[in-house]
């Protein structure tokens, strides 16, 4: 099995899984919501278990020492394997219509589409290990986690809002995009979207990244600045988690469980692919 085959799983099952049509199981979204694809065409990436980047996160200004290597999660991991799944063109377009309040479409898609990537993941693990190789969700791993962190007897508050493995870090690291103001992923298909990823013992050819800098393909041009309800970004400072986290759980339905916005997202320059 070798990267072509892995890139063509992952869109088939993108194209002929259910999952990716929505149920409205959790009742958020309107029923002419029902049916509605959640995700368009993903891009995939690769990226070597051994690349020092990953070692670099558990520096306190990266992530911190709570981030686990690949080789912590799986030991003899040779490869990552990352996915980004861009919102469909009805989703993002639900979410432009209000500049506060998420749309209920957008609010069902962030659930559902969360249980696809998981589907996506067991699916590419079990066809992996088809080739006798081992294969890790990190994302659904018990030993998965975020909140503030005992490191060496004493709380890191820096790690309140980093998990113990990122998502986007990994699809930077497998040369799928670069951050932005917002501290979402720019890639080739924008930033409006949702990215998973497995690790495995699979050796494959890891994808050359085409940019060296964190921000590379941010142009600073400070529409997610505009669009921020809450104001928690800045050209200066960039993107301040607390206030994001306390607007977006303020601003939850009731009996609602995921925090939901996504307004940095959508009418940004960055949200249909890399900006000029």
């Amino acid at each position: 099995m070798n990267n072509q085959n892995i890139i063509e799983l992952v869109k088939n099952f993108w194209l002929e899984s259910p999952k990716n049509k929505m149920t409205n199981e959790y009742g958020f979204a309107p029923e002419s919501a029902i049916g509605m694809p959640m995700y368009g065409e993903p891009i995939i990436g690769f990226a070597d278990a051994t690349d020092p980047y990953f070692e670099r996160l558990k520096k306190p200004e990266a992530i911190g020492e709570h981030h686990n290597t690949p080789a912590e999660w799986l030991p003899e991991s040779k490869s990552i394997v990352s996915y980004f799944f861009p919102w469909s063109e009805d989703i993002k377009e639900s979410n432009r219509k209000d500049a506060v309040h998420c749309s209920l479409e957008w609010t069902e898609a962030r659930i559902e589409g969360e249980a696809f990537l998981v589907a996506v993941g067991e699916f590419l693990k079990a066809e992996i290990e088809k080739e006798g190789e081992t294969s890790l969700i990190p994302s659904i791993d018990k030993r998965y986690g975020s909140g503030l962190y005992e490191l060496d007897g004493k709380e890191e508050a820096h790690a309140k809002y980093r998990s113990n493995w990122s998502e986007r870090h990994a699809a930077y690291a497998c040369g799928l995009g670069t951050f932005g103001l917002h501290k979402g992923l720019l890639t080739s298909v924008g930033a409006a979207g949702r990215c998973g990823s497995i690790i495995t013992t699979l050796k494959l050819e890891p994808t050359k990244r085409p940019y060296q800098g964190l921000y590379d393909y941010c142009t600073m041009c400070g529409d997610c600045v505009k669009n921020c309800p809450p104001e928690a970004i800045s050209i200066k400072e960039g993107k301040n988690h607390e206030p994001c986290f306390v607007f977006m759980n303020g601003n939850r339905l009731e009996g609602q469980n995921v925090f939901v916005c996504g307004k940095c997202q959508v009418n940004v320059a960055c949200g249909y692919g890399i900006p000029e």
